[in-house]
């Protein structure tokens, strides 16, 4: 379970084909991988990924079929940033929201205005998720725990302060950016028990 503050910023060292999936490996502070541990939860892009290797300033995951199918992972460039978080520990703080790392699909940013101190976002609503993207929800986007401000039938728009916007990989993004989007457990579970 993570909370969506992102903690670091990640460098992709090598994306490597598997024979099924991807092996991925990124370079991040020492200090920062001291507490991450083989079998460990991390968030990259908002995904859970587990911890298959670290080592110095390197940490390395597997990533399954259904993984790539379902996130913006498999196609990570060489030296491309991607937002990291470690999984939360009993007794944190949680500053944002109740995120799995579980993507539900990928949209695409089409529109980035500056509004004061302030970036508006309008990112295009998958038709997957589209009824559980309300006005007012919470919503994440490449693991940034973010708030919908307006949401009509195919986009949906949120607001992104300076802090976010310095600290993590949105000052990276441009119209056309594939971003990974999970809608809010409380939503997902609400559209889930209205089907039985």
């Amino acid at each position: 379970m993570f909370s969506g503050i992102i903690e670091e910023i990640g460098t992709v060292a090598s994306s490597v084909k598997a024979k099924d999936g991807l092996d991925l490996t990124l370079i991040l502070p020492r200090e920062y991988l001291t507490e991450v541990q083989l079998g460990d939860s991390v968030a990259v892009n908002g995904a859970c990924l587990t911890c298959a290797n670290v080592a110095n300033e390197k940490i390395c995951f597997n990533l399954s079929p259904e993984t790539l199918s379902l996130t913006n992972l498999s196609g990570l460039a060489l030296g491309q940033k991607v937002n990291v978080e470690r999984a939360l520990k009993l007794g944190d703080r949680i500053n944002g929201h109740l995120v799995s790392g579980h993507v539900d699909d990928v949209a695409e940013v089409l529109s980035i205005t500056r509004e004061g101190e302030c970036h508006c976002l309008i990112i295009s609503k998958p038709l997957s998720c589209s009824t559980q993207i309300i006005k007012k929800g919470s919503i994440t986007l490449d693991g940034v725990s973010l708030t919908t401000n307006e949401s009509s039938g195919e986009s949906f728009r949120v607001m992104i302060v300076p802090y976010t916007f310095t600290n993590t990989i949105i000052e990276n993004y441009n119209v056309g950016t594939k971003v990974n989007i999970e809608i809010d457990l409380m939503a997902r579970y609400v559209q889930g028990m209205m089907k039985l």
